[in-house]
C-alpha cells in the first residue's frame, strides 16, 4: 500500500511531516534542496516560531517548515514542521506529494512521522499515520 492510500484511509482531510532536527533553519531547508535557488526560499518568525516557505513551482506548491526558535538555545533539538500550501487555489493540501516526502527521507538521519490534520501548536500530535526512515 502506497503512503497516499495509507494517508486517504487514516483521515482524508490534510497531513502534516514532524521530525527533529539541529541548527539553523534555512539552511536545514537548503540541505534537503541545495539547488533551490534563494528567491524560492522566504523566512519569517515572530517571538516563539520560525518558518521558511519553499515555493516548488513543479508541483505547484509552496511548503511551510517550521518550528520553534532555536536561538539561545544551540544544544536543544526542536521538532520541525512540515505542511504543503496549494499556489492555484491558495489553500492547504490534503497530501504531500510521495516525492517530496522522498526527499526528507533521502537527507534525514532521523524518524519522520506523518500526521493526519493540520498541525496546531497548542494540541499534542497524536498518533502518526505513519513512521518513515532514511531510505537504505
Amino acid at each position: 500500500m502506497i503512503l497516499a492510500d495509507v494517508f486517504s484511509a487514516a483521515c482524508g482531510i490534510v497531513m502534516y511531516l514532524k521530525f527533529t532536527a539541529a541548527g539553523p533553519l534555512k539552511e536545514l531547508v537548503k540541505q534537503l534542496w541545495p539547488n533551490v535557488p534563494d528567491s524560492y526560499l522566504t523566512r519569517d518568525y515572530e517571538n516563539l516560531y520560525e518558518w521558511v516557505w519553499l515555493t516548488l513551482p513543479e508541483y505547484g506548491l509552496r511548503l511551510n517548515i517550521s518550528r520553534e526558535h532555536e536561538w539561545g538555545s544551540e544544544k536543544r533539538v526542536y521538532p520541525v514542521y512540515v505542511s504543503a500550501f496549494m499556489m492555484e487555489t491558495d489553500t492547504w493540501i490534503e497530501e504531500i506529494p510521495e516525492e517530496i516526502i522522498g526527499v526528507f527521507q533521502q537527507v534525514l538521519d532521523c524518524p519522520i512521522l506523518v500526521f493526519g490534520g493540520r498541525e496546531n501548536a497548542d494540541k499534542e500530535d497524536g498518533m502518526p499515520i505513519k513512521v518513515l526512515y532514511k531510505d537504505a
